[in-house]
């Protein structure tokens, strides 16, 4: 049995900015999900998810969304259970 077989294969990784990481609306949703509690949003396979509030369908509109939006968002789950609860995204106005 060949490995490519069991594992799924993997995308090319590249190298991004902590800024663009953090300045990101799917990190701030991925920290806003956790803080409220919801589930992962990318467990429907659908895109954008169906249960993501009518206002970030807006803000998405008809763009594209790629795997290194997912993998921000969930940056932002992670950064959202590790961090304090009332800590805020934005520091001196910024983020």
């Amino acid at each position: 049995m060949e490995t490519d077989e069991i594992l799924p294969t993997q995308v090319k990784t590249k190298l991004v900015p902590i800024d663009e990481v953090i300045n990101s609306c799917f990190f701030a949703w991925g920290v806003e999900d956790v803080r409220a509690g919801r589930a992962p949003a990318f467990d429907d396979r659908t895109v954008p998810p169906k249960d993501w509030p009518t206002a970030r369908i807006a803000v998405l509109g008809r763009c594209p969304i790629t795997v290194n939006d997912v993998v921000t968002y969930e940056r932002g789950r992670a950064f959202g259970v590790l961090s304090p609860q009332g800590m805020s995204l934005k520091v001196r106005g910024r983020g």
